[in-house]
């Protein structure tokens, strides 16, 4: 069954906000993807080559997957918003603060070792910036692509930049139509609307493992 023929559809309001904790889900697994290119990176004499490499390999997987976590979360609070059920709970800022402390414990060890982050009227430009914040993380993740050097990769490379760039676009148009749409008529569980989300979570899930195969390839030649 069609998200869009499911129940009733809720507030705006309450679907604008659901769009912008989406994207927030989108901007961290960008942050995680963006660590684990950085690390290799932007510091070369961190720990050993093996060792960066892993975790490196650790941030992107994770990243692919966290992705994919915001889109079926999501999906779930607007079915569950459109039934009028209770939004369902969930752990996942429980296990990605352990991550990232044990992710800061192990940098920290090894760092010590080597030397001894209701206005309806606001709300369509609230989520428009959200759109536009996630639009600027993408471009900040193409300039990381080509500092990668992944033009020794070959094809992957213009594959990822043609990937980024298609969704670069989708990004920017909601960035624009979100500013200027007309809350009467919302578009939030249409079926192109929800295929355009599941397209950037997709995008962010195939460029981390994509990076992660670079990165396997690394350790594999070490």
């Amino acid at each position: 069954m069609k998200l869009s023929r499911l129940g009733e559809a809720p507030d705006y309001r309450f679907s604008l906000a659901n769009e912008r904790t989406f994207l927030a889900w989108i901007r961290t697994a960008l942050g995680f993807l963006a660590a684990g290119v950085g690390l290799d990176q932007l510091a070369p004499d961190f720990a050993t080559p093996l060792i960066r490499e892993v975790l490196a390999l650790l941030l992107c997987l994770f990243a692919g997957v966290l992705a994919i976590y915001g889109y079926l979360r999501w999906l779930r609070n607007e079915k569950a918003m459109r039934l009028k059920q209770d939004l369902p709970y969930t752990r996942g800022l429980l296990i990605i603060s352990t991550i990232l402390l044990a992710v800061a414990g192990v940098v920290m060890v090894l760092v010590r070792k080597a030397r001894r982050e209701a206005d309806p009227g606001l709300q369509p430009e609230r989520t428009s910036l959200a759109w536009l914040r996630t639009l600027l993380g993408y471009g900040a993740l193409i300039a990381l692509a080509i500092k990668h050097n992944w033009h020794r990769t070959g094809g992957p490379f213009w594959i990822a930049l043609v990937v980024l760039a298609l969704v670069a676009l989708i990004l920017w148009r909601y960035t624009r139509s979100r500013n200027l749409m007309d809350v009467a008529q919302s578009d939030f569980v249409q079926p192109k609307a929800v295929r355009d989300k599941f397209l950037i979570a997709l995008a962010v899930l195939l460029l981390s493992l994509l990076f992660a195969v670079t990165h396997i390839q690394q350790i594999v030649s070490l």
